[in-house]
């Protein structure tokens, strides 16, 4: 009886350190949880320059020339404009006279997820990013 303990004990060690490894292999662990924590900020960072552009162009029936021009339209401020992670501003550009786009940088691919939704095709491209540099096309003036 003196050798069993020990053997059921390593065991059992083993059993749980495999299924504390499987887990966080399965989850990605905490690196990937930050990244997709930031791309769900860069996604909340983009609805709300979409918005900000959308009132800018309903009081003055134009397209924002920049991003500058929306500032006051914004909740979280010119913070909204940069990436939460680097700072660099989001990329914007007119398209067309009633639409624009804005591109950014995703860490993850959500593709595959359904970390958000959206009734709104617009946005439901959006909340289905991939991984590295991604464009998502707006219009103004739809209502």
């Amino acid at each position: 009886m003196g050798r069993w303990p020990a053997v059921l004990g390593w065991i059992t060690a083993l059993v749980v350190a495999g299924a504390v490894v499987g887990g966080i292999w399965h989850v990605g662990g905490p690196f990937a949880a930050r990244r997709a924590k930031l791309d769900a900020e860069r996604v909340d960072r983009i609805v709300e320059l979409v918005w900000a552009v959308r009132q800018h162009f309903d009081e003055g029936k134009q397209l924002a020339t920049s991003l500058d021009e929306v500032d006051r339209y914004l909740w979280g401020g010119s913070d909204s404009r940069v990436d939460p992670e680097t700072s660099r501003r989001f990329e914007y550009r007119k398209v067309g006279e009633k639409q624009f786009e804005i591109c950014a940088v995703f860490d993850t691919d959500a593709s595959k997820e359904r970390r958000g939704y959206s009734t709104d095709a617009e946005f439901s491209a959006l909340y289905q990013h991939r991984a590295g540099r991604q464009c998502f096309r707006f219009t103004v003036g739809t209502n």
